[in-house]
């Protein structure tokens, strides 16, 4: 899953404290409106168990944060969503915080018409999308559905959630409880694609051996499991197979379906070319793209170049990258929801940068910047969702 940096809504002045170094962040939590402290409200870094609770006057401390670039983020509710990014390098900080009010939410530009409506129309919906319909993401539960709303565009085929406080969630499969704030989520029935983006808080709720094979076998294969194996240069040895992919569009297909729609009758009717018919609906049959796989497997310094960002690395390629992992096979939950009748394989994803972009930069957690711009295929499009998400300080209890 993708998660974007929204506008900053609020006022923040910074400044270094005179203290022993240490990896900590603190500050104090205002209204923009009062200046006065805002007590509880959430602070925590973006996809990680590192959080906390702003006291009775609106103060906060983290400690002890692992080397590295990060979100903080700051919540409460009423006010703006606060994220600040900041590099551990730059520690020990403070921070004055000042909330703006939250602006109303969903106003849409077009003024295309919708429909307001309910966890009960749309709710397993959502969930599919937003938890997943994996083992994982099928024992989540959601403890304040009832807070989150749905505008429903019929002219453009969208579907919006939206929620104005942080979504609670308890994830029994792997012993979390979750608090992600969702920023943005969007179902494009028309196009075939979805998108959601938030900044999530991780508790964890219970442990065990059970759970912790559970995390274990979530992590191994997963995007978060390919990434860092990149980074350290141990594609091979961590079971992942890397090559290039080209996606060949059928530029031929698409001028026919072009001249096909444009010539209808005056009852919305096609009217075919008598000599061209044979030719057009020939060609309308075929596929739209083909997949072109080179057959060299690449390497982990194929992929990476240096960055001037210290611990980090560039992530360069274009078109697609196929990833194998042959750790495990796919289950039988991902073959009845593609509906392929056919036996498991190894598991087998794709990666793309967004059109324009040719690098994202790679942190050694495994952790991507900017995030949306690295979309992911496939196994993993399936699988990666927020049921099946670990921390980014997750470390696996044993290495596979």
């Amino acid at each position: 899953m993708r998660f974007l940096i929204p506008s900053l809504l609020l006022l923040i002045f910074i400044s270094v404290i005179a203290m022993p170094a240490a990896a900590q962040i603190s500050g104090k939590v205002m209204s923009s409106q009062s200046n006065n402290g805002i007590a509880g409200a959430s602070v925590f870094i973006s996809n990680t168990t590192w959080g906390t609770a702003t006291d009775n006057n609106g103060k906060f401390t983290l400690n002890n944060i692992s080397n590295g670039v990060y979100e903080l983020v700051v919540s409460a509710i009423g006010y703006a969503t606060y994220v600040y990014a900041f590099n551990t390098d730059s520690l020990p900080i403070q921070l004055d915080i000042l909330l703006l009010p939250k602006k109303t939410m969903l106003q849409n530009v077009d003024l295309e018409p919708y429909v307001e409506e309910g966890w009960d129309r749309w709710g397993r919906v959502f969930s599919e999308y937003f938890l997943g319909v994996n083992p994982n993401g099928l024992q989540c539960s959601i403890k304040n559905k009832e807070k989150i709303k749905f505008r429903r565009f019929t002219r453009s085929s969208r579907l919006i959630a939206y929620c104005d406080e942080p979504i609670i969630i308890d994830n029994k499969a792997l012993g979390y409880k979750l608090k992600f704030q969702l920023e943005d989520f969007e179902i494009n029935f028309k196009a075939g694609y979805n998108y959601y983006t938030g900044f999530t808080f991780y508790e964890k709720s219970r442990d065990g051996n059970q759970v912790n094979k559970r995390r274990d076998l979530c992590y191994n294969g997963s995007i978060m499991h390919f990434l860092r194996s990149l980074y350290a240069n141990e594609l091979e040895e961590n079971e992942f197979e890397v090559k290039r992919m080209q996606r060949v569009y059928n530029l031929e297909k698409q001028r026919v379906k072009n001249i096909v729609s444009s010539i209808r009758s005056p009852q919305g009717e096609s009217l075919f070319p008598a000599d061209s018919i044979t030719y057009y609906r020939t060609k309308i049959k075929e596929k739209d793209y083909t997949d072109v796989y080179d057959k060299n497997i690449l390497t982990a310094d194929s992929l990476l170049k240096f960055s001037t960002i210290v611990d980090a690395k560039n992530l360069v390629f274009s078109d697609y990258l196929y990833v194998l992992y042959k750790g495990e096979k796919e289950s039988k939950e991902y073959l009845e929801y593609s509906r392929e009748a056919r036996p498991p394989y190894f598991q087998r994803s794709w990666l793309t940068l967004t059109q324009g972009i040719n690098a994202v930069t790679l942190y050694e957690d495994g952790n991507v910047s900017p995030p949306q711009n690295l979309m992911n295929m496939g196994y993993w499009g399936w699988n990666e969702r927020v049921g099946s998400m670990l921390p980014r300080d997750y470390k696996p209890n044993k290495k596979k």
